[in-house]
């Protein structure tokens, strides 16, 4: 497809969390501003077109996966040809998941939908263009997996180490303030803890210890 005057044009940008999206002069408006950039010293495109393109602002949403609202009305107007030219930022701000920016690229070959990849400077008409853009997603991916790989190590290091991972801190303990990843024992929490593991052997039932430990003025603890 030849993209040229009077082609219906898209931007998506695209942030990853609400406190990006919430600032002002944020990354949205920047990806928006070079998207227009591009077009207009393309000069393949007149003004009336660049102004009048029609912009998908993704604010806060990750690229892990789809399940994203503008990715999936643009997709929508992509299938029902509303688009001609997609223009965005970078490769990462569509998806960092192979398979689906697979199945996206397919999307838009199915639909003649041409897109301009700012960063990567993409041609997605030749087969070569094509075979390095599945390459850097690729590598997009591997780094998204590879960072969550060494923290998922080191989450368990900690663990076998005996060092509290954060979240809920269990019954029974408080932070310990002077040593970071460590926890304190309250005894008279522990007392009634212990208390209750004997009660459900006895009772064998938790609505039971849970009344029994009511009649003995046991509360739950407020946070």
């Amino acid at each position: 497809m030849k993209i040229g005057p009077a082609a219906r044009i898209s931007i998506y940008p695209r942030v990853s969390t609400e406190e990006q999206a919430s600032k002002e002069e944020n990354s949205l408006d920047n990806q928006i501003h070079r998207c227009r950039q591009w077009l207009s010293a393309s000069g393949r495109f007149n003004a009336t077109d660049i102004e009048s393109a029609v912009v998908y602002r993704e604010e806060g949403f990750s690229g892990k996966d789809t399940r994203r609202p503008q990715f999936q009305r643009l997709m929508q107007d992509i299938r029902a040809g509303r688009v001609d030219l997609l223009v965005f930022s970078e490769l990462s701000r569509i998806s960092r998941s192979v398979s689906d920016f697979l199945t996206f690229s397919q999307v838009l070959e199915r639909h003649q939908v041409e897109f301009i990849s700012l960063r990567e400077n993409f041609d997605t008409t030749s087969p070569h263009g094509r075979l390095i853009l599945v390459v850097l997603v690729a590598l997009a991916q591997f780094e998204r997996e590879t960072t969550s790989l060494r923290t998922r190590l080191a989450m368990r290091d900690r663990a076998e180490r005996g060092l509290f991972n954060g979240g809920a801190i269990p019954p029974g303990y408080r932070p310990d303030l002077e040593h970071s990843g460590q926890l304190i024992l309250i005894e008279e929490e522990a007392a009634a803890i212990r208390e209750a593991f004997d009660l459900y052997q006895t009772l064998g039932s938790i609505s039971k210890v849970s009344k029994a430990l009511e009649e003995r003025g046991h509360r739950v603890k407020a946070w």
